[in-house]
């Protein structure tokens, strides 16, 4: 019987396990939900330089892990995680999901280090921010980070297909389709975010929005009663100034000096109407019922939802905190709705219908005599 050493062991186990992989996909995928999402593609640390050495073949795959390597972010997996990847800035590190290709851990790996690099460079939306701003700087945030991620992709079209091909399939297949009839050999990174902060509809875009309001409305949770937290979330920032710092270069240089975004925004939409239900959160409605913040310093009048221009946050959240109600949750009743100015909410009547179980119970005490 042969004896294999552990680092022979590796890379017989992931080459044989890449091997699999590409003739029974299913089957791979079908452990890794039976073992958890363990790392089924091969070792950890032999995976890792995998991943290294396809980013190590592209000028901006390559920048990517210098700024990793710069700012001490390791890279590790996590067996439970149900998105590509995720950034502990606290513990300086960056976490990958194990079922998924190599392909689309090789894109994820270059999203989380430009996320890396942002928050490094103080880019990222912070508690400081309008909620105007915040949002605003989520987007641009977003929009670069696809810019990177897109740019690495088209570098590899030559080299490694797979990868372009894998950021195609991943919800990108417009933004490929623009690129290729373009006809040019390099990405146009501002005509691409110009397309990106110009959609209302964008799915990306507005998943990217929903968790930019969850973050705001869970920062507002944990401070709302907070006497020192009268100073947050009154920062506000033109556009100009938040493209300038997040539309770098690793180098340094600016990439995109939009040209054709507006200096200081009389609006940032949010761009669906279901927008109206998420931000009906008592978190916020505290935050100002109980540091005496009005709408306006809150940024909201700067806020609307696109589909709906009947929707003002402004009013909606100053309603809000006037009908505010106590109760055992935060001090207010949960279910408030915005509706539009000058017509008042429709009353519901409640009528009382009998139940099918509390029929056949009725039922049951009369057959047998009782009440």
């Amino acid at each position: 019987m042969t004896t294999l050493a552990p680092q022979e062991f590796e890379q017989k186990s992931a080459s044989g396990l890449e091997e699999v992989n590409k003739s029974k996909p299913s089957l791979i995928s079908g452990l890794a939900k039976i073992f958890g999402r363990r790392n089924l593609n091969g070792s950890g640390s032999a995976y890792i330089n995998r991943l290294k050495a396809i980013l190590g073949e592209s000028n901006v795959g390559q920048q990517s892990l210098n700024v990793l390597d710069k700012d001490g972010y390791l890279i590790d997996f996590d067996n439970k995680t149900d998105v590509a990847s995720r950034v502990d800035p606290e513990n300086k590190r960056i976490f990958l999901n194990p079922s998924l290709s190599k392909e689309t851990n090789a894109l994820s790996l270059v999203h989380a280090a430009r996320t890396v690099w942002q928050i490094e460079n103080a880019a990222r939306p912070n508690v400081n921010m309008t909620v105007n701003t915040y949002l605003a700087a989520a987007e641009v945030c977003k929009a670069d980070a696809l810019a990177t991620q897109m740019l690495f992709a088209t570098q590899m079209q030559a080299k490694d297909p797979k990868i372009y091909a894998e950021f195609k399939k991943n919800g990108n297949y417009e933004l490929c389709a623009q690129f290729e009839q373009s006809g040019k050999a390099n990405l146009d990174r501002p005509a691409l975010i110009d397309r990106y902060l110009a959609e209302t509809k964008s799915p990306m875009k507005i998943k990217c929005t929903m968790q930019a309001l969850n973050e705001i409305n869970s920062k507002m949770a944990g401070v709302y009663k907070d006497k020192n937290a009268a100073g947050l979330f009154s920062q506000d920032k033109t556009f100009k100034e938040i493209i300038n710092a997040a539309c770098k270069d690793y180098d340094g240089k600016t990439y995109y000096q939009g040209e054709n975004a507006v200096d200081a925004p009389a609006r940032v939409t949010i761009p669906d109407a279901k927008a109206a239900i998420h931000y009906d959160c008592p978190d916020m409605v505290d935050f100002m019922y109980y540091q005496k913040r009005s709408a306006e310093s809150l940024g909201l009048k700067n806020v609307c939802v696109a589909s709906d221009s009947t929707i003002d946050m402004a009013d909606f959240a100053e309603r809000s905190n006037k009908r505010r109600v106590r109760g055992p949750v935060h001090g207010w009743k949960r279910g408030l709705r915005p509706y539009p100015k000058n017509e008042k909410p429709a009353e519901k009547k409640e009528e009382k219908t009998e139940t099918s179980s509390s029929a056949f119970k009725g039922t049951i005490r009369r057959h047998y005599g009782g009440r």
